[in-house]
């Protein structure tokens, strides 16, 4: 049995993947908190985590790592979590589900401790305060969203500029966003 290894592996390739390794655990406290502002669940952490740990390793080799690391590890760990919610909301009828992306990234339920633990918390907090709206705002936004009509077909129909159509998507959204953030901190704080 031959054991001689081809002259083709790339030691350099171990050692960078070995120092990426190294520098990673140096600063795995802070992805982990990071991981623990922008996952979309507790029981997700440890996933990013280890997912931004291969991506890392298994980075762009012109990644400058003898500067400070810190702002590319965050980069990767929120790009992480951030793909862990868009696969959640998969699971949600597409135009909640991006009515959830916008209120998420209005308002700081992506770096909130109060964010929902599980989807279903999500979903019933986001209707609840879909019918907290005024019915005019709650219209435009389920005609928009759920429907998927498009802004410039709601201004022709009831003769407004679209643009102040987008304003009141925008205030309605971020009403939304504040009574999700009241109703999932009370939930879970009892306050």
């Amino acid at each position: 049995m031959d054991t001689h290894q081809p002259d083709n592996l790339s030691k350099p390739r171990t050692f960078e993947a070995s120092n990426r390794s190294e520098l990673f655990l140096k600063h795995h406290d802070f992805v982990r908190f990071v991981a623990m502002l922008n996952a979309p669940a507790s029981d997700l952490i440890d996933d990013v985590v280890n997912d931004v740990f291969v991506a890392f390793v298994e980075g762009k080799q012109d990644w400058d790592l003898a500067t400070d690391v810190r702002p590319l590890l965050r980069q990767i760990t929120v790009h992480t979590a951030h793909g862990y919610w868009r696969r959640r909301n998969d699971s949600l009828p597409l135009g909640l589900a991006k009515l959830a992306e916008y209120v998420r990234s209005e308002t700081s339920l992506w770096d909130a401790d109060t964010k929902g633990e599980n989807l279903e918390e999500e979903f019933s907090a986001l209707n609840i305060c879909l019918h907290r709206l005024p019915q005019h705002s709650r219209e435009l936004l389920v005609e928009h969203y759920v429907q998927g009509v498009p802004i410039v077909e709601i201004a022709q129909r009831t003769s407004r500029k679209p643009s102040v159509l987008y304003n009141l998507i925008s205030r309605a959204r971020a009403t939304v966003g504040r009574c999700i953030e009241g109703l999932l901190r009370r939930l879970h704080h009892g306050k």
